[in-house]
């Protein structure tokens, strides 16, 4: 797939520009999955598996399946692409094949992962487009359809057949998902029973259109599994409502609920400021059982009797202004009282971000604390995608059930207020993902969050003493 762009890598020519795109290799994420069969704690020796799962991102639509148990001789396992019966729909492979090993319904370890980007779409400058639907979007130059991306696969993760899938009616998935019509990019987050060492029984994800999807592995066969569509955030027929979701939801278990945490953004396109995005958490009142709210795919009934509708922005607590913790943000009329209760009978609440701000990563929580990143262009921004200015890169902590600030991040003295959630890490730019960490201080394990440069703890879980150890000498 690779070995025709070797050449023009070698004379530079023709040299990258908007007519000569950047050529793309192995560019995505990697599924691995490994199995120790006599227990010994090392992997390669026989009888023990190390599978990788490597897909392309930008590379292309197709997954590679390599065996590399013994790191001196792997080995060519499967690959499925676009042309591989069953899987016409998948678009370039964003989404990291993500292994299961108990499932209810099949033996092996399966892959999950969403059907992909369509580029020929989600590319076009969200400023240029005049008008979006569920099938095209239109600019000035024309009409573009979509044609991919739009679904969820389940692959066995031995053999690459597939196993499962569901995705937008029409298109060959195995279970037809009426809305499902925007592409899928992001990883999924798979959620386990609660009960100890139990099945895998749902999962999340959102797409390129505002949505939110719920899918449950439920019964003794794969072949019942659903798929809810639990929030619709995105207008299509206004600029700023055309969100998109490019990483996956966080999921805390709340009393009551499951809460969703995903953010809205388009990082592949950071100057756009004509979207609104915004932060969000999401009620899940349902259980492992199946769900409660949202519209849910089944047979025969599309929407079960007694399921709540789909969760819409009307439904959300608008938690922008940190009314709740800062009367100085409360409204005419609001007061920290109301916003209480109005956020307890709420679906969830949003934060509402700035003037072309989006979040560039998926959230982290722990210990009540969600953790995300964002970046804004700034008031300078220009000279393209090789310009000096890299935007302004914030971190943000807040409360994951109310969204009120846990840390004076951006505060000096006096209450916490809305500033207070965010602080802007120096030199700009893309912030990596949060990425928590449970470290063995003293014999004492501390939960952590890992942003960038940044090692967050939560109140509650400070890390015990530490020195720096600058140089050493061996002595015999």
């Amino acid at each position: 797939e690779f070995f025709g762009s070797f050449t023009r890598m070698r004379n530079n020519s023709p040299t990258i520009s908007s007519s000569f795109k950047k050529p793309y290799f192995a560019d995505g994420p990697i599924g691995i999955y490994t199995n120790d069969a006599n227990g010994n704690l090392k992997l390669g020796d026989t009888g023990d598996v190390v599978n990788l799962y490597i897909a392309m991102r930008r590379g292309g639509r197709f997954i590679y399946a390599l065996d590399v148990n013994n790191p001196n001789d792997p080995r060519y396992l499967w690959k499925i692409d676009n042309t591989t019966t069953g899987f016409s729909e998948l678009g370039q492979t964003w989404s990291e094949p993500k292994v299961v090993t108990n499932i209810n319904g099949y033996s092996n370890p399966v892959l999950i992962f969403g059907a992909g980007y369509d580029p020929a779409v989600e590319d076009i400058e969200p400023s240029a487009v005049t008008s979006a639907s569920a099938a095209s979007v239109t600019t000035a130059a024309g009409t573009v359809s979509r044609t991919m991306g739009r679904g969820i696969y389940v692959v066995d993760a031995i053999t690459g057949a597939l196993v499962w899938s569901a995705g937008r009616a029409g298109s060959g998935f195995t279970l037809s998902v009426p809305g499902m019509d925007f592409a899928i990019p992001s990883d999924i987050s798979v959620i386990k029973n609660a009960s100890v060492g139990g099945p895998v029984t749902h999962a999340y994800v959102g797409d390129t259109g505002g949505n939110v999807w719920r899918i449950d592995f439920a019964g003794t066969n794969l072949a019942s599994s659903t798929v809810t569509q639990l929030a619709a955030v995105g207008d299509l027929t206004t600029a700023a409502g055309r969100r998109k979701f490019q990483f996956p939801p966080d999921v805390v278990a709340q009393v009551g609920f499951d809460a969703v945490l995903i953010g809205s953004g388009d990082r592949e396109h950071p100057f756009d400021t004509t979207v609104v995005n915004r932060m969000y958490m999401f009620k899940d009142q349902g259980n492992d059982a199946g769900p409660k709210t949202g519209n849910v795919t089944t047979t025969p009934s599309p929407v079960p009797a007694g399921t709540d509708p789909t969760i819409v922005e009307s439904a959300l607590f608008d938690a922008t202004t940190d009314c709740i913790q800062d009367p100085a943000g409360c409204t005419a009329g609001q007061t920290q009282t109301s916003s209480l209760t109005a956020l307890n009978s709420a679906s969830g609440w949003f934060i509402t971000l700035g003037a072309g701000e989006k979040v560039v990563g998926n959230a982290v929580s722990i210990a009540g604390i969600t953790f995300f990143n964002t970046n804004q262009p700034s008031s300078t921004a220009g000279g393209g995608a090789c310009g000096s200015n890299l935007g302004i890169a914030r971190q943000y902590e807040v409360s994951t059930v109310d969204a009120t600030a846990t840390n004076a991040l951006n505060t000096i003295g006096g209450a916490l207020t809305a500033a207070s959630r965010s602080t802007i890490h120096p030199g700009g730019g893309y912030l990596p993902s949060p990425v928590h960490v449970v470290v063995v201080l003293g014999g004492i394990p501390v939960e952590a969050v890992i942003s960038g440069t940044e090692v967050r703890t939560p109140a509650g879980a400070p890390l015990s003493a530490r020195l720096r150890k600058y140089w050493y000498k061996e002595i015999e």
